[in-house]
């Protein structure tokens, strides 16, 4: 993905997000998913990306990490997935949108 290209899918996302209710995976998920599929891979750089972020896929450009507070977080948003084919993790949309649907009813 070309640099420009970086600020359309971030909106995106967060727009898919927002409209998703704004569901976060778990502290405990997120540190699982950075630390057995990002941070080993070939395509994580420790540097910072576009958005001044520490931490990012350089394959897709967002920022990536273990951290569970900060909302630019890929990892953070269940409706997000690994950019590489076959993905190494992801998304896991559907299971809160059932957990959801589940409370909401009568």
């Amino acid at each position: 993905m070309t640099d420009f290209m970086a600020p359309i899918k971030f909106t995106i996302s967060m727009k898919d997000w927002i409209v998703a209710g704004c569901p976060m995976r778990s502290p405990e998920w997120v540190e699982e998913i950075f630390t057995e599929h990002c941070r080993p891979c070939d395509f994580y750089k420790p540097g910072r990306n576009i958005f001044g972020q520490k931490g990012y896929c350089e394959k897709c450009g967002c920022h990536v990490s273990a951290s569970s507070t900060n909302p630019l977080n890929k990892i953070l948003d269940p409706n997000n997935a690994c950019p590489l084919d076959p993905p190494k993790w992801g998304r896991t949309i559907e299971k809160f949108k059932k957990h959801s649907n589940k409370e909401n009813k009568p």
